[in-house]
C-alpha cells in the first residue's frame, strides 16, 4: 500500500457507515469511540508492522489523518449545501 492506497482505504471505510466510529461528530460518546478506535488501530498497526519498512509503518497514521481530514471536508460541504 502507498498514499494512493490510503485514499482508497478511506473511501471503503467511509462507505461502511455506520459500522466504524467517526471523528468530529460533536457527540461525546462518538468522539470517545473514535479515540478508542484510533488508539487501538495505531497500537495494533505498530505491533504488526515492526518488521516493515518505515514507509509502510507510517501508513496507519496517514490513514487516520486522512479520515479526520476528509470527514471534516465532507462536513464542510454539507454545511455549505444547507
Amino acid at each position: 500500500m502507498d498514499e494512493e492506497g490510503v485514499a482508497h482505504a478511506f473511501v471503503k471505510f467511509y462507505r461502511n457507515d455506520p459500522f466504524y466510529p467517526r471523528p468530529g461528530t460533536g457527540l461525546e460518546a462518538d468522539e470517545r469511540h473514535w479515540e478508542l478506535f484510533r488508539e487501538a488501530y495505531l497500537e495494533t498497526s505498530d505491533l504488526l508492522l515492526t518488521e516493515e519498512e518505515k514507509r509502510v509503518q507510517k501508513l496507519p497514521l496517514l490513514f487516520v489523518d486522512e479520515v479526520v481530514r476528509r470527514v471534516g471536508e465532507c462536513k464542510k460541504k454539507d454545511k455549505n449545501t444547507e
